[in-house]
């Protein structure tokens, strides 16, 4: 099923592994940071499967000791498919989530709203996400009680795993929300669970909470890779998206001699995610980027001139899976577009050493590909 021109072997105790995976609909990241200590980023399912644990399960790896800590950036439904299911394989691992500033409201906001939401008529594109932060909040509680790792708040600066390997320190930081972008994230949720009383599910983009969402930045050994999850530009007068990020200066384990390597593009490589200072300020200029599309009803993203864009950003773009209809491919030049008739997990894996210089190997699906500009 995952295909492709992987080795299928778990990478070396002292090898960093970025592994996108990006079906069409739905994405997360798997990394491993050193000495067999793996994070995940998000979730999604195809079918029955929660695509991140089959991915460690194809490799040979025990996710129930080997991943520390589950981040679920935000809560739409493409990035929390199958995160209770997750959480339950990674026995050790601890569940960080963005819930804002005031915890004890916004769990009850999450549980009431997932009873609200699971209740009222109709699908709703917040049924599922909800469901699944609430069952996963569930099984981490549960943990806690039982003196096993539990859960914890994310917020910008916020350490999501910190430790020393052999090949020296690791950091996995949350770099947003702030404060106050979280606070909003949550009353927009508390908005869907006003409106789904009366059915009124299907909301409009503009009124999606992104705000919520974390942007990760891992620091290993010698290499740094910014995962930037759904967060869009924003603004820095209201402290939110990457202008607040980028904001952040020098509190950020980042400058002109430590920049990201690599970057996980946010928002499917949509216009409203692409911040002109982020790449400029955070990322190296021989970046490596990945995108994850989004294919649903009749929209997809990234679109021919979304791509068009990212190519002028980076010199290494990776597309996990096509994220066109058929035939839909304006003047992109995409070699071997059209997808097999049983299409392969998308998922684009980068490998390089902790210590030294960057030199990545890359491996992926059939489906994946390295669009050119026209």
């Amino acid at each position: 099923m995952w295909g492709g021109s992987h080795t299928w072997l778990p990478p070396e105790a002292d090898e960093l592994e970025i592994t996108v995976i990006g079906p069409g609909f739905g994405e997360s990241v798997v990394a491993h940071v050193g000495d067999g200590h793996w994070v995940v980023i998000d979730s999604c399912k195809r079918s029955h499967e929660v695509l991140p644990a089959s991915y460690l399960q194809t490799l040979g790896v025990p996710a129930a000791s080997a991943v520390k800590c589950v981040v679920a950036t935000h809560y739409d439904t493409d990035h929390v498919g199958g995160l209770a299911e997750l959480l339950e394989l990674c026995e050790q691992a601890e569940l960080a989530v963005p819930l804002g500033s005031d915890v004890q409201t916004a769990l009850q906001t999450i549980y009431d709203g997932a009873d609200a939401v699971a209740e009222a008529a109709g699908m709703g594109p917040y049924r599922s996400g909800l469901l699944e932060l609430r069952d996963a909040i569930a099984i981490a509680t549960q943990r806690r009680r039982s003196g096993g790792a539990g859960w914890r708040d994310l917020s910008a600066l916020t350490k999501v795993l910190r430790r020393e390997t052999s090949s020296g320190e690791v950091l996995v930081e949350a770099w947003s929300p702030s404060h106050g972008a979280a606070a909003r994230g949550l009353t927009a949720i508390a908005q869907v669970v006003r409106e789904s009383a009366y059915g009124q599910l299907n909301l409009p983009p503009a009124r999606r909470p992104n705000e919520l969402s974390a942007a990760v930045w891992i620091r290993a050994g010698d290499r740094r890779c910014l995962l930037g999850a759904d967060l869009e530009v924003g603004d820095r007068a209201r402290q939110k998206g990457w202008a607040a990020v980028v904001d952040l200066g020098e509190q950020l384990d980042c400058g002109p001699v430590c920049q990201g390597e690599m970057v996980k593009v946010p928002h499917h490589g949509s216009p409203g995610a692409d911040d002109a200072e982020m790449w400029d300020r955070l990322l190296i200029d021989e970046n490596v980027a990945v995108v994850a599309p989004w294919r649903r009803g009749g929209g997809w993203r990234p679109t021919a001139d979304d791509i068009e864009r990212l190519a002028t950003r980076s010199p290494m773009l990776w597309i996990t899976t096509e994220p066109w209809p058929e035939g839909d491919v304006s003047s992109i030049n995409v070699p071997n577009a059209s997808p097999p008739e049983a299409p392969p997990v998308g998922y684009v894996t980068l490998r390089a050493q902790l210590r030294g210089p960057c030199e990545w190997k890359v491996y992926s699906a059939e489906s994946a590909f390295q669009p050119t500009a026209s």
